[in-house]
């Protein structure tokens, strides 16, 4: 760790001083006549001779003996670790590189610790590997790639086939729902052509319409208007009623630009598909309302400062009042009630 490799270079650094320093108190303790322990064998000699007057002296004589023989033990390692210095320039050398070398890595890594380090270096030789084995998992990844790409176009050409097929069926049906709401002189045309493959198989479809006879079908956006727009929902909605999976169908606001007998007959279409699924339509038409089976209202009220939509499931007579009101407003006579009458009598 960089602990070690900062003592080892501090080291190498003063190693010619570290010697000195060691050579130096090891000649102060060996010297044969200025040394400190020549000195102490001397006085230890004297007070052995003196232990057997007292208890003192001889506690004074094995205390000198075992300062003796720690003064000799460090003598000794003294000189060992003399012996140990080594001044090599050349490796100091190289143990700062490595000292440097590590640093770096800890920074650039934000490595708190030569263990953290070892961590990121096991992590990233991990990836190393993985890497290795990129070219064979890009090819395995291609082939599977181009065997999902011909399984798509084969089930795109298998739909674009059903599609084509079913058109003129489906042409059919949508103009003779369009013929029962009023649009008999309509033309309607679903209309396919190639596209990108994607999500939906290869093909775009365009709905053509035109309200006239001698007028050409166009995109049923540039031509139709917001009634008619409703009426071909409703007529191909209707269409497809009888093989739809789906068990209601909410219809909102789909008499928008309509009236009177056209009214009429969209409330009859409706009436026809609710023997296949569940319709539920919201309308402001005497007309269509007038054909429901079950019919609700919807109002607001106001509770505890709080505006509160609710809904109410009207009687017969409540019908008449209301299939009134939206004949002929909040001023209601007798003649609009029996109207009111009439529309629920016809449904």
């Amino acid at each position: 760790d960089v602990e070690t490799f900062e003592a080892e270079v501090n080291t190498l650094e003063r190693a010619e001083e570290i010697k000195t320093v060691l050579n130096r108190a090891y000649e102060v303790i060996e010297s044969d006549e200025l040394g400190a322990l020549q000195q102490l064998r001397s006085v230890s000699r004297d007070l052995s001779t003196l232990e057997n007057v007292n208890s003192n002296l001889r506690l004074l004589s094995e205390r000198t003996t075992a300062l003796l023989i720690e003064l000799g033990d460090l003598s000794r390692e003294l000189g060992e670790e003399a012996e140990s210095v080594e001044i090599d320039p050349r490796l100091l050398l190289v143990q700062q590189s490595k000292l440097n070398a590590l640093v770096e890595l800890l920074q650039k890594h934000r490595a708190g610790s030569t263990e953290e380090l070892q961590g990121i270096k096991e992590e990233l030789l991990k990836k190393l590997a993985s890497a290795e084995n990129i070219d064979l998992e890009i090819k395995e990844a291609a082939e599977a790639s181009a065997v999902a790409q011909s399984s798509m176009l084969k089930a795109a050409k298998q739909l674009s086939e059903k599609r084509s097929n079913a058109l003129g069926g489906i042409n059919t049906l949508v103009l003779d729902c369009l013929s029962s709401v009023g649009l008999n002189r309509a033309r309607f045309e679903l209309q396919m052509e190639a596209a990108e493959c994607g999500l939906h198989g290869a093909d775009k479809l365009n709905f053509l319409f035109s309200a006239n006879p001698g007028v050409a079908p166009a995109p049923m956006e540039n031509l139709a208007s917001g009634g008619e727009i409703s009426r071909i929902m409703l007529a191909m909605k209707a269409a497809f009623c009888s093989t739809s999976k789906m068990p209601t169908l909410i219809f909102d606001e789909i008499d928008t630009g309509v009236s009177g007998e056209v009214a009429v007959r969209v409330g009859a279409t409706m009436t026809e598909m609710s023997k296949n699924v569940q319709i539920i339509a919201i309308t402001h038409l005497p007309q269509i309302a007038g054909q429901a089976k079950h019919q609700f209202k919807v109002f607001k009220e106001m509770e505890e400062d709080k505006t509160r939509t609710k809904v109410r499931a009207l009687a017969y007579d409540e019908r008449i009042e209301e299939l009134a009101e939206m004949i002929s407003g909040k001023e209601i006579s007798d003649a609009t009630r029996q109207s009111a009458k009439q529309l629920l009598t016809v449904s």
